[in-house]
């Protein structure tokens, strides 16, 4: 190769890499960042240390197939439902949503210990839980964060002790993901809250079984 056809292939080259990196965005693609979510209210106040003797297991929840996934789903004015490729909660919705609420009743002090599941303890208690809605609901004015779950806690020795279905409608101020994130939270906060007065109920009630369905 001549000197000259050198110098001309390194100037074709620099050309090239200079269209592809400052031209004229033809060739250059920013892919947005996706941001990620924790939603895990705390309970108010201080911890309150274990005053209970019951044992209790919080299994993973079970999430609706159509909010199972970490990315956030929309309702829309018009129907549709929209999946954000950008916006996702940081771990999978039911074990982020079941861990919270083994954090809550841990604090609470109302159980000798609260489980996750497989323990060499066995639990008196178990609480499980269906997420049968999680969403950003923008087919309203104003648009609201939407949560709910089919509780169910099982006596070992005596059954169903509790059944109940927690909702929550959250109004936000604004469009924006981090206004929808923290109406989630409040709104499972709220909820958690429910649950916890009515474990109380149940851990300070005679054994025996629950009626039906009550919606909180």
């Amino acid at each position: 190769m001549t000197r000259a056809l050198l110098l001309a292939s390194l100037v074709a080259a620099a050309t090239l890499a200079g269209c592809a990196g400052f031209g004229s965005g033809l060739l250059r693609t920013t892919v947005p960042e996706t941001d990620r979510w924790l939603v895990v209210p705390r309970r108010p106040g201080d911890a309150t240390p274990p005053a209970g003797t019951l044992h209790l297991a919080v299994p993973a929840f079970h999430v609706t197939r159509a909010f199972s996934e970490r990315t956030f789903v929309y309702r829309q004015a018009d129907g549709r439902w929209d999946l954000d490729p950008w916006r996702e909660f940081l771990v999978a919705p039911g074990e982020m949503l079941s861990d919270a609420a083994r954090h809550w009743l841990r604090d609470s002090g109302l159980f000798a210990t609260v489980q996750a599941g497989e323990s060499r303890v066995t639990p008196d208690l178990v609480l499980e839980a269906d997420v049968a809605e999680l969403f950003g609901d923008y087919s309203t004015t104003p648009a609201a964060a939407v949560i709910s779950l089919r509780v169910l806690v099982v006596d070992i020795e005596a059954g169903v002790r509790h059944r109940a279905v927690y909702a929550r409608r959250r109004p936000l101020a604004d469009d924006t993901p981090t206004t929808l994130a923290a109406g989630w939270e409040a709104a499972y906060g709220e909820i958690l809250a429910d649950l916890e007065r009515d474990l109380a109920a149940i851990v300070a009630a005679p054994t025996e079984r629950q009626g039906p369905v009550q919606n909180k």
